[in-house]
């Protein structure tokens, strides 16, 4: 079996780390000209690490990541409503430096960069792909190429991203901030409003923020950083010092990907992986996790099955529709009722919040992290 591999983003090295740990040949396109990423930071979790470790690059993980052992949900004058009872909540990781360790251990011949892909044509026999003037032969292909799929809109047009109504904008920031900081996340929530700081080591910081804004994807900020000041003006002095530490600050008006039309997660040869099919926000962090698992999942599921990718297709979509089902809607739950427009709605919604067991965070927080779906699976 060869199979193709349209994307050199998380989903897309991942899969193709995990097809080579399971010993299937595969070739990967992917239209820059290197591997990297122009996103900011990402939390990844110890379920994750797990996974990452059994594709053999876990160690540099590591090296390149930081642990998150505190998460506190605060209100917007940074007073605890709740910690999550965790020591091990995730490892923060800029995004280019997780592409560089997921694309580490690929050869150059393992891929093609600057790939232009002209045509994805499949029929009994095969997929072709015709890319800067070559024409290529796989058994399968692998869509890996985002919330925007071009492979997806060609082959399953019926399914789209729809917009949940927020714009987040995220950066970098390098600055001095207190101990109480370091090796921790701090989710802040007001007035519709929401505004994360996530340690990164030493003294760098990822940073998202959150508003509800239904019919403003496309307005433009004339001036983004007064904008953001003003936005989130009684906020702490500490949302506002990101902010001015960073100066190549992302928005991106938040889609995901609805479950009520997800049939298949193939069509014929061609099947989907990553934000391509399960696009969800990232309001509980398991965007690239779910990535991960889902190139793991199906790497397996084609090695359980090498002379019948449709069985294998079957069984990879049997087990991962559940869970990234969960994520999903979770994740849009909790940015759903983390924002509420008036200032009673925040009292009752805090004082419910303080009230909630920690077992039952802490069930929550473990459903997300659970692959023992994949018990029966292996590389």
């Amino acid at each position: 079996m060869k199979v193709g591999i349209i994307g050199g983003g998380v989903a897309g090295l991942s899969t193709a780390l995990a097809l080579k740990k399971a010993n299937i040949s595969f070739h990967l396109f992917e239209q820059a000209s290197a591997f990297k990423d122009i996103g900011a930071g990402v939390m990844l979790s110890s379920s994750t690490k797990y996974l990452l470790h059994q594709l053999g690059v876990g160690n540099d993980f590591e090296k390149a990541s930081t642990l998150i052992k505190d998460f506190n949900i605060t209100n917007h004058h940074l007073q605890t409503i709740k910690r999550i009872p965790s020591n091990e909540i995730g490892y923060g990781i800029h995004r280019a430096r997780l592409i560089e360790v997921l694309s580490k251990p690929l050869q150059q011949e393992d891929y093609t960069l600057n790939a232009r892909i002209e045509k994805i044509e499949q029929n009994e026999s095969g997929v072709t792909i015709d890319a800067n003037n070559t024409t290529y032969f796989f058994d399968i292909v692998v869509a890996a190429d985002g919330v925007h799929s071009v492979t997806r809109n060609k082959f399953s047009p019926h399914i789209q991203p729809s917009y949940t109504g927020q714009i987040m904008w995220r950066g970098i920031a390098t600055l001095n901030l207190p101990d109480k900081f370091k090796n921790a996340a701090h989710e802040m929530w007001g007035k519709n409003k929401r505004f994360n700081i996530i340690h990164k080591g030493g003294d760098d910081y990822f940073w998202f923020c959150i508003r509800w804004i239904k019919d403003g994807i496309f307005y433009e900020e004339e001036n983004l950083k007064q904008f953001l000041h003003q936005e989130f003006n009684d906020f702490p002095e500490y949302a506002h010092a990101v902010i001015d530490a960073d100066n190549n600050i992302i928005k991106t008006p938040l889609r995901h990907i609805k479950f009520n039309n997800l049939n298949n997660w193939y069509n014929n040869r061609i099947v989907f992986v990553g934000d391509c099919i399960h696009a969800c926000t990232p309001d509980i962090a398991q965007g690239a996790c779910q990535a991960i698992e889902s190139a793991y999942t199906l790497a397996a599921c084609l090695k359980k099955y090498p002379n019948n990718f449709k069985d294998a297709f079957e069984l990879y979509q049997f087990k991962r529709k559940p869970k990234t089902k969960f994520i999903n809607n979770a994740s849009f739950a909790f940015s759903r009722f983390s924002h509420q427009r008036k200032k009673w709605q925040y009292n009752v919604l805090f004082s419910v919040f303080k009230l909630l067991p920690n077992s039952f965070l802490q069930k929550k927080f473990n459903k997300t992290n659970d692959i023992a779906y994949m018990n029966d699976l292996q590389l």
